[in-house]
């Protein structure tokens, strides 16, 4: 309810331009009978995005965005006319969390591809540790490029966007680095316990022969769109997927890339 009413006074804005509502439990509503509906506060986030041409930057990570809300939230920012800059890290956007739980879910992914092909002023969209292939940062879950397919469409025609991040989702096969710096209890997800440890989730057997079968569509993704491949950022052992292109016009706005 609360995040429903900063969506409402967000209506007649125009002084707020940053808004940080990150770590904020937005899942999809269940229903009797299995059913599932949109959170209401997504929806009304998506109206907003519609008729608010004031805000630029918008932060939902760790907030439980699922495919439902996802797709509301795309419905608006397809008309947006002001965002240009998005988190959407951590959130379990095709239904699969980051224990890698969950079937995955493509419909909300799809719709965000579909806003990207359109949208002219998001400049920055990250998609961090969001299992968009089926898979978490350390490799465990069934692989699916559905969602990553979407995405090499999308921006094969976005002409706006300067930098996507896809880093954690085990698109490149970063996870085995990923499973042996947990084992020393410095990388991703150390010290994480899994609420549900005595039913492990599924890993995919074929994994060694999946290695890296990402790495075609990011090759696209920076044939179609012009984008370079950052793997490394920093000095230390962690592992980045990030694609940029024309930063430096970016860096004049005063919007951090991460």
């Amino acid at each position: 309810e609360s995040i429903t009413a900063v969506a409402k006074g967000l209506r007649n804005n125009k002084i707020l331009q940053h808004l940080n509502i990150s770590r904020n439990k937005m899942n999809d509503v269940k229903g009797l009978q299995g059913s599932t509906s949109v959170n209401p506060s997504l929806q009304d986030l998506g109206h907003i995005l519609i008729k608010n041409t004031y805000l630029q930057h918008l932060d939902l990570s760790e907030s439980h965005v699922e495919p439902l809300g996802l797709k509301a939230l795309a419905y608006g920012l397809r008309a947006s006319s002001s965002l240009r800059y998005l988190s959407l890290r951590a959130n379990p956007l095709c239904n699969v969390n980051s224990y890698a739980r969950g079937q995955y879910k493509v419909e909300g992914l799809k719709s965000l591809a579909e806003a990207i092909k359109v949208h002219n002023t998001l400049e920055v969209l990250n998609l961090g540790m969001t299992q968009l292939c089926g898979q978490n940062a350390l490799a465990q879950g069934l692989y699916n490029a559905k969602g990553l397919l979407y995405l090499v469409d999308a921006l094969k025609f976005s002409s706006c966007l300067k930098q996507i991040d896809l880093s954690d989702n085990n698109i490149l096969g970063e996870g085995e680095l990923a499973a042996k710096s947990l084992q020393t209890n410095k990388g991703p997800g150390a010290g994480k316990q899994d609420p549900a440890a005595n039913n492990p989730p599924v890993v995919d057997a074929a994994h060694e022969q999946a290695r890296g079968r990402g790495r075609p569509l990011v090759q696209d993704i920076m044939r179609y769109g012009g984008y370079r491949l950052h793997e490394k950022l920093d000095k230390g052992k962690r592992v980045y997927l990030v694609l940029r292109r024309n930063m430096e016009d970016h860096n004049k706005g005063g919007f951090e890339s991460f």
